[in-house]
């Protein structure tokens, strides 16, 4: 589930949000986060399905540092081939959670696919956010990306 740490920040709303600095053991005489760490998981409801059946796909970060992490944008690839296409939507939308993710903290996106074909998909996920190093800055955008995960669709 998602950690809520800072103010739920609307995309088209302008506002100042106030992020405090935080602690970095690599850093201990500033007392600054220097770098940030985060880790990306990608797990299906199930391993194999039958065509016509659904699947969910989670894609999960991890903030494995010591900086807040925000605006989370997740995005689904099905496939590589794309003459053999085995779900539908072939091209998930991204999900785009506007919060953020304190330091060991986690945040999980699902998306839901129908298969279509039988055969072997090869999914995985990308995960672009903005890093927050403490108040009033500085920040940047940095991205995480899940192994691979094989699905089979069987008649």
């Amino acid at each position: 589930m998602a950690t809520r740490s800072a103010p739920v920040i609307s995309p088209t709303a302008s506002q100042n949000l106030y992020l405090p600095a935080l602690p970095n053991a690599a850093s201990p005489q500033s007392g600054t986060c220097t770098q940030h760490a985060a880790a990306m998981d990608i797990s299906a409801s199930k391993p194999e399905l039958r065509a016509g059946e659904a699947l969910t796909v989670t894609l999960t970060l991890a903030n494995t540092g010591c900086a807040l992490l925000g605006l989370p944008k997740y995005y689904l690839a099905t496939g590589s081939d794309p003459s053999n296409i085995l779900f539908e939507p072939a091209n998930p939308e991204p999900v785009l959670h506007t919060l953020g993710i304190d330091p060991g903290g986690s945040d999980s996106a699902a998306f839901t696919l129908r298969a279509v074909k039988t055969g072997e998909a090869t999914l995985s996920g990308t995960v672009s956010f903005e890093v927050h190093l403490g108040y009033p800055g500085p920040a940047y955008w940095a991205t995480a990306s899940s192994g691979p995960l094989v699905i089979g669709v069987t008649p």
